[in-house]
């Protein structure tokens, strides 16, 4: 994401500038100059969870767990973040985590300072493993 500096608003943007997303300035007031926090990431989601069974059969992405890279995980690669001086860089620390490992995983294969690659999916709930 970056801020417009005349008018505040927010925009997502891919690939050379494409902007996929806009939130107006005043929706997002808690952002008036800066971010302290960037996330990527996947979520899975259904309808039909009930409070004792927290997760959906739901696959994510392509239903493989991350450690199966570019082979077969969905992954995100040349993710950068604008500081202040409006230049695009890597971010300096980034960590990847799943909040269920046997269902779902995240794995973010990059050294410290160097371009970081997020990996993850899994196939959803499978018994026992999963509630």
């Amino acid at each position: 994401m970056m801020q417009d500096a005349h008018t505040g608003n927010w925009y997502l943007k891919l690939n050379k500038n494409i902007a996929v997303g806009y939130w107006p300035a005043e929706i997002l007031s808690s952002l008036r100059h800066s971010a302290i926090l960037v996330e990527w990431g996947g979520q899975v989601a259904s309808g039909n969870i009930k409070k004792n069974t927290p997760h959906t059969r739901t696959q994510m992405g392509s239903g493989e767990f991350a450690d199966g890279r570019f082979r077969d995980a969905c992954f995100m690669r040349n993710i950068r973040i604008m500081d202040y001086s409006l230049q695009l860089k890597y971010p300096s620390y980034v960590s990847a985590m799943a909040d269920e490992p046997y269902c779902y995983s995240a794995l973010n294969e990059a050294k410290y300072g160097a371009e970081p690659v997020f990996y993850f999916g899994g196939p959803g709930r499978r018994p026992p493993y999963c509630s």
